[in-house]
């Protein structure tokens, strides 16, 4: 599902809101979440899911358009 299905989904489930002001919802929702993770904190949304960041050891791998290795 893309994030405009999404919008789409909520919008005709939720009476009284627009495509816009349920767009405005789930970018807020979504900001929130990334302001969370990025100060180092957890989120936990019972019922989706946890969200936090992790540190991983970088990895070669290629760029699809150019062929090139690069470390990720």
């Amino acid at each position: 599902m893309t994030k405009s299905e999404l919008i789409e989904t909520i919008s005709e489930k939720v009476k009284g809101l627009t495509k816009k002001q349920t767009e405005v919802v789930l970018e807020t929702v979504f900001s929130s979440i990334k302001e969370a993770l990025a100060q180092g904190g957890k989120v936990e949304i019972r019922g989706f899911g946890n969200f936090k960041l992790r540190s991983r050891k970088a990895r070669k791998a290629r760029n699809p358009k150019t062929g090139a290795s690069v470390d990720v």
